[in-house]
């Protein structure tokens, strides 16, 4: 098979920003979330972002950065999964980070821009989150199923969530559907209404880490805070994230 000439120098691009990206210390930022509906009538969602070579990466057409899209599911799964890892070992440095022994932890903690007092109160919000009556937008971030049983009309219904754009492209939250495979958002199903947990209790979805991942002006390293700072892999989250992104504007980087 043929490669094209813009298939080939797109192939380059993103070579070029693979090795760039491995080199240095990188950083994400959301640019929009889009749709579109297919010849099939179902809808195509996908989110462009952008990665720079500093932490100012929040301007659009920075020499230092390029735009890069990806399917929206796959590009908020890597971010949310890199920013739940992040909270899960900032928590267990906050343990112990405030007895004679936690010095390390300390330390540790400081990668994440936090205190021991403001990392532990962080951690008891998402340790107790099901107890405040709050589930994580993030589980819903793939089309699954959220509830089934009777509507408000006593009617069978079997409702899925999905992540989907909104507020014209700027945001992104969780929408419903009435099919399993969520081609179709259905702006009459307020997920709110079927959202419950094993017992019957009615939830809220929570979108504290969701909303990370489309932040305006933020700007999150290709690092993880961990442990071993001395680590070659300092951009595993970029690289991800590169690895099967449509380059739009590549070649300013």
């Amino acid at each position: 098979m043929t490669m094209s000439v813009t298939a080939a120098v797109k192939l380059v691009v993103v070579l070029a920003v693979l090795v760039d990206a491995s080199a240095q210390q990188s950083y994400v930022s959301f640019d929009s979330c889009n749709f579109e509906t297919t010849s099939s009538s179902s809808t195509l969602r996908t989110v462009k972002f952008r990665i720079c070579d500093t932490s100012d990466c929040s301007t659009a057409g920075s020499s230092s950065c390029g735009l890069f899209e990806l399917p929206l599911e796959q590009y908020t799964s890597i971010i949310t999964s890199f920013h739940m890892e992040n909270d899960k070992q900032m928590c267990d440095a906050s343990q112990s980070c405030q007895t004679p022994e936690g010095l390390e932890d300390s330390v540790m903690l400081e990668r994440f821009g936090y205190g021991c007092e403001e990392s532990e109160f962080i951690c008891e919000k998402i340790q107790n989150m099901n107890d405040n009556g709050y589930m994580e937008a993030a589980e819903f971030i793939s089309c699954k199923e959220m509830y089934r049983g009777n509507d408000e009309n006593n009617n069978n219904i079997v409702v899925y969530a999905a992540a989907i754009c909104a507020s014209s492209g700027h945001k992104i939250k969780i929408g419903g559907f009435l099919e399993k495979d969520c081609s179709h958002f259905n702006p009459s199903v307020n997920v709110d209404n079927y959202l419950f947990d094993p017992n019957g209790y009615r939830m809220k979805l929570s979108y504290a880490t969701l909303k990370k991942s489309f932040r305006a002006n933020m700007c999150t390293p290709c690092q993880l805070a961990r442990w071993d700072s001395s680590s070659d892999d300092n951009d595993g989250m970029c690289d991800e994230l590169l690895h099967n992104a449509l380059v739009l504007n590549g070649d300013n980087r």
